[in-house]
């Protein structure tokens, strides 16, 4: 299995983050934006990826590696040097998720949190599928089940989720994944399904349909039924402003959504809500 680790989108090399916001820009015009960059990750065996605001992190067959994502990428690049990682050791990672300044991983269906930079610590959750959210984190059992709770409170993995996501003939779960808003779901037979899960900023039509006011509603991605995996960036819709990839059955990616920073790997910033390839790099 080819193990190296392609990234695309927004590139931006005089952008800066400091603990006093941050200043710079990011150029979001010109020729080849959301062409793949391999990012170098030295030694180690990639197992699986998770992406959060500004970070990613890698699991190898030893560790987790995480490194800050912004502007890591010049416009026009097609290699770049490996960047700085911050090393957890921990083996046998099956599934991981970022989300504010927290680290979640599974390993055999246990699941282990950390802050940032911080040692693992044991969760009582069982769950073989872990994904952190804005609002929500998620995760996912043996038997398919997808359950959720209030990711924002501190240490959250020490509680119990106490949100389901079912619906009339929903499937098992085979993939669950929360972003600032919407929660995407592939079931057993690769259908990814995504609703809204809360009301704040969102206009009558999709408060009507978020989970907040207990109208649970999936709407169905076009253009994917055989989904592996499946991953959701920023956005408070998972079918316009956001946008969504997912890894198919035959290893080839497809992304759809909004596509202003290039975030779905076509060479051009045109959106669309309709799952088409990312360009093989």
């Amino acid at each position: 299995m080819d193990d190296r680790l392609w990234c695309w989108g927004s590139a931006g090399s005089d952008l800066k983050i400091t603990p006093g916001g941050a200043s710079g820009s990011i150029e979001m015009r010109g020729p080849g934006l959301g062409t793949p960059v391999e990012i170098p990750l030295g030694d180690g065996q990639l197992r699986t990826l998770a992406v959060g605001h500004r970070s990613a992190c890698v699991a190898t067959s030893t560790d987790v590696r995480c490194w800050v994502t912004s502007g890591i990428i010049p416009l026009g690049a097609t290699r770049i040097a490996a960047p700085a990682f911050a090393i957890t050791k921990l083996t046998g990672v099956t599934s991981m998720a970022l989300g504010h300044g927290k680290v979640c991983a599974t390993t055999e269906s246990l699941m282990q949190c950390w802050r940032e930079g911080g040692p693992p610590s044991v969760s009582k959750v069982a769950a073989t599928g872990i994904s952190i959210g804005e609002n929500w984190a998620c995760t996912r059992d043996e038997v398919g089940q997808a359950r959720c709770w209030f990711s924002l409170i501190d240490d959250f993995w020490k509680r119990t989720p106490d949100k389901q996501i079912t619906w009339s003939g929903k499937r098992a779960t085979r993939v669950v994944v929360a972003g600032d808003s919407p929660i995407c779901t592939a079931d057993s037979t690769g259908t990814v399904d995504c609703f809204l899960s809360d009301e704040q900023g969102l206009p009558d039509q999709a408060i009507e349909a978020s989970w907040a006011s207990r109208r649970l509603e999936p709407h169905p991605i076009r253009g994917v039924t055989d989904a592996l995996d499946v991953g959701i960036g920023h956005g408070r819709d998972a079918f316009g402003y956001g946008f969504g990839c997912a890894l198919r059955g035959d290893r080839t990616v497809v992304c759809w959504g909004d596509n202003e920073h290039g975030q779905l790997g076509r060479g051009r910033a045109k959106g669309d809500k309709t799952a088409a390839p990312v360009l093989a790099p």
